[in-house]
């Protein structure tokens, strides 16, 4: 998944997104972004994983909540 098409999924469900990176992976076939999410509603994240879930270009993914 392209970044921006990462952003809008991320911006629908509420949540900004800062202090992104990239890595490759699998001798360059895995493309892994990393990321800081932040909302002011943290009911959202169950939402945002179903979504990530259900999107076959996601194969993978970790939502740690902090209290910044």
């Amino acid at each position: 998944m392209r970044e921006e098409a990462l952003r809008s999924l991320i911006a629908h469900h509420g949540f900004s997104m800062a202090n992104v990176s990239y890595r490759l992976d699998d001798e360059g076939r895995v493309r892994r972004l990393s990321m800081v999410l932040r909302t002011t509603d943290k009911n959202r994240a169950a939402n945002l994983a179903e979504s990530l879930d259900a999107n076959e270009a996601i194969l993978e993914y970790r939502i740690s909540p902090t209290s910044n």
